[in-house]
């Protein structure tokens, strides 16, 4: 059977995913990985809203992260 919620997850470039979720897609190891993917390699920043300072969770835009994901193993392809 089709689930549309994780459909629209994995097909959806409007919306977000946290660190958690960015995890269990398999796109970070850890926190240190995601530091590292950032600093290094241009991995997106998260969006914080300026009314949103004080929330905990940080949410990455789909968007960007699937961008950065085709541009990286393209990038990765072309080097083989």
């Amino acid at each position: 059977m089709h689930n549309s919620r994780n459909s629209r997850i994995h097909d959806d470039d409007e919306g977000f995913w946290y660190f958690r979720d960015l995890k269990a897609l398999g796109y970070v190891k850890d926190r240190t990985d995601l530091k590292r993917k950032q600093d290094l390699h241009g991995f997106p920043k998260p969006e914080k809203a300026v009314a949103a300072a004080k929330q905990a969770a940080a949410p990455f835009q789909r968007g960007k992260v699937r961008a950065w994901i085709r541009q990286h193993f393209s990038q990765a392809a072309e080097a083989e």
